[in-house]
């Protein structure tokens, strides 16, 4: 009995070591839209993480402390339990998930220099500003161009990534506080990130 168990054993450790290794399937490749729609994704997610992180000026004033009275609760008979139903809680679009359309009020200038050899998107996303306005700006570069933007005064984070077919593909993104005043400000796109030089 042992010598069939060891033969058994040994016949199928045989079919297992001859048996090939499954070939591994490649991956398609990344199409110039599956580039684009991930780094603009990651620019929203940035941006909403840089709000976040961003502290709010709140001027609330301290209430008047309350001197708590006890009021005796007389007996009452045991109340009849209902089920309410909750409220599902429905996710909630950014407000400032759109283009920036028309402004009034304090004007800057930003001044984008591609300094690279390919065309590069931007995009220029305000956080809310004194004014309320919220929203984004977009362009096309080409290698070695430059392009002003003129918008309203606030808090930006910009974003750039090589255009669809462009070689060597990149994805940058900046925080660029205190855009605050009518003096022009340039953003230096680079091979390797974005530099922010102000007025």
């Amino acid at each position: 009995m042992k010598k069939l168990i060891f033969i058994l054993a040994l016949f199928g450790l045989l079919l297992s070591a001859c048996s090939g290794t499954p070939t591994e399937e490649t991956p398609p490749p990344l199409t110039g839209e599956d580039v684009q729609a991930t780094a603009i994704s990651m620019a929203w997610t940035m941006a909403a993480q840089t709000l976040t992180a961003m502290p709010t000026a709140t001027n609330t004033p301290v209430p008047p402390t309350e001197t708590p009275t006890i009021t005796p609760i007389p007996p009452t008979a045991t109340p009849a339990i209902t089920n309410t139903p909750i409220p599902s809680a429905t996710p909630e679009k950014d407000p400032c998930d759109k283009p920036l359309g028309e402004w009034t009020g304090t004007a800057t200038k930003i001044l984008v220099y591609n300094e690279t050899k390919s065309a590069v998107n931007v995009s220029l996303y305000l956080y809310d500003n004194y004014a309320g306005y919220c929203g984004y700006v977009t362009g096309q570069i080409a290698g070695n161009q430059s392009q002003m933007f003129a918008l309203p005064a606030g808090y930006y984070y910009a974003y750039a990534f090589t255009a669809q077919g462009e070689q060597p593909a990149f994805s940058h993104g900046l925080d660029l506080t205190g855009v605050l005043n009518a003096d022009k400000h340039t953003l230096h796109i680079m091979q390797d990130r974005l530099k922010f030089v102000g007025p």
